[in-house]
């Protein structure tokens, strides 16, 4: 049986140049020892009309190791680094994941019935895909991820994202901690998908 989780979603984003992520990688793993490595390849989907990127919102199919994940996000606000966002998850049988991208059926997922009715009848588009390696640790109530994000064949980027409890004096923590390393941190206001879209839609 699958199950929905709703929640709202604190993260802070900070971009990497590739030397910051390999320094970034060795002092996390000194603090708090191995990471947990997960390979994630990201598929994303919409109305043939647009209606869900238009609206802010995102559909996305990942391919976690071996296990498939559905998360249907939105944006609420950021500020800085600081992305809060609306995050709906539910993990599904990997039938969902065919080997080749194809339309989604969208009465087939467990959706929210205000989004079901959003989305309308029919098949949803396939956008696009990127590929992620991430290493994962989870400290205090926090889980912090260190991204290398691979978008085309000559397109990678490197970040960390570290999801926080409350907003309440974590941006400075983890700003210092970094910066005492001198590891540079860049505020990343754009998600993932915003950047993959910016650079196809450039290209």
């Amino acid at each position: 049986m699958t199950t929905l989780t709703q929640h709202v979603e604190r993260e802070l984003k900070w971009g990497l140049s590739a030397t910051d992520h390999h320094r970034a990688r060795g002092l996390l793993q000194q603090q708090f020892g191995p990471a947990q490595l997960l390979r994630q390849e990201n598929r994303f989907y919409d109305c043939a009309d647009g209606r869900l990127r238009a609206a802010g919102t995102s559909l996305r199919l990942r391919r976690e190791n071996q296990g498939c994940l559905l998360t249907i996000k939105s944006q609420r606000h950021t500020s800085g680094a600081l992305h809060y966002q609306n995050e709906i998850e539910c993990w599904l049988n990997t039938s969902y994941w065919p080997r080749h991208p194809r339309p989604l059926d969208a009465s087939a997922l467990p959706l929210p019935a205000a989004l079901r009715q959003q989305l309308g009848p029919g098949n949803l588009s396939f956008l696009g895909s990127f590929a992620n390696t991430r290493l994962q640790w989870q400290r205090s109530g926090e889980l912090i991820c260190l991204d290398s994000t691979r978008f085309g064949p000559h397109w990678t980027e490197w970040e960390i994202e570290i999801e926080i409890a409350s907003e309440e004096g974590r941006e400075a923590h983890w700003r210092h901690f970094f910066a005492s390393q001198g590891i540079g941190l860049q505020d990343q206001q754009r998600s993932k998908l915003h950047r993959f879209f910016a650079g196809q839609e450039g290209a």
